[in-house]
C-alpha cells in the first residue's frame, strides 16, 4: 500500500502461543504445551522462524514487534505459522516514537530510545 505493507492471512489451524502472563503457568496453555514438546519439534519450529526472517532480511526488511503472540502452532500437524508482521519495515529504520511496541522480554535497547 502507499503507507507500507498490508498483510492478509489465510485462516490456519492451530493455537496462538502468546498468552497473557497470568496464563503462562497453566499446563493447558499453548505456551507451556509448546515448551514441553520434544526438542526436535521445537527446533523445527524455530527453524521456520529463522528461515522467514532470513528471507525477509534478504529482501531488505527489518523485524519489528516480533514475539510469541506472532506464532500460531498446529499441535496436530506440528506446523508453525507466523502472523502479525505488520510492524516490519524496510530497514534500517529509526525509532520515531520512543518506547516501541512489544514486550520487554523481546526488545533490544534501541527500541526504548527516540532516534
Amino acid at each position: 500500500t502507499p503507507h507500507g505493507p498490508m498483510l492478509v492471512y489465510d485462516w490456519v489451524p492451530g493455537e496462538l502461543l502468546g498468552v497473557p502472563r497470568a496464563q503462562r503457568a497453566d499446563p493447558a496453555a499453548p505456551f507451556l504445551r509448546f515448551k514441553s514438546l520434544p526438542l526436535p519439534r521445537v527446533v523445527d519450529a524455530l527453524t521456520t522462524v529463522f528461515r522467514v526472517h532470513d528471507r525477509l532480511e534478504a529482501n531488505g526488511w527489518c523485524a519489528g514487534d516480533f514475539y510469541d503472540g506472532c506464532l500460531i502452532y498446529d499441535f496436530t500437524d506440528q506446523t508453525l505459522h507466523l502472523i502479525d508482521l505488520d510492524h516490519y519495515q524496510p530497514g534500517p529504520y529509526r525509532n520515531h516514537m520512543g518506547r516501541m511496541f512489544g514486550s520487554d522480554r523481546f526488545m533490544a535497547p534501541e527500541e526504548y530510545r527516540l532516534g
